[in-house]
């Protein structure tokens, strides 16, 4: 075959679809660090979560405790007037 000769589809070199095994590694390893930071942040929230829970809890505590004891001074005062 001489170099002016048409380059027929069978004679060109088959293209490979796949990515070669270096970008594969490399996309295993974001994906696997990009799994880690997302379970990280889920931790977090979760840890927040309980945390802002704990906190509105003790907060309706006080509250009602001083609920109990406004009431308990209105009563008082009501039974000296």
């Amino acid at each position: 075959m001489s170099s002016d000769a048409p380059l027929k589809l069978d004679d060109s070199p088959a293209i490979g679809v796949e990515r070669p095994r270096r970008d594969h590694a490399r996309f295993e390893l974001e994906r696997r660090v990009l799994c880690e930071r997302i379970e990280e942040l889920e931790r977090e929230l979760r840890t927040e979560r309980h945390q802002r829970r704990q906190v509105v809890e003790h907060y309706e505590r006080l509250l009602a405790e001083r609920e109990v004891e406004s009431a308990e001074r209105t009563g008082l005062l009501s039974q000296l007037f």
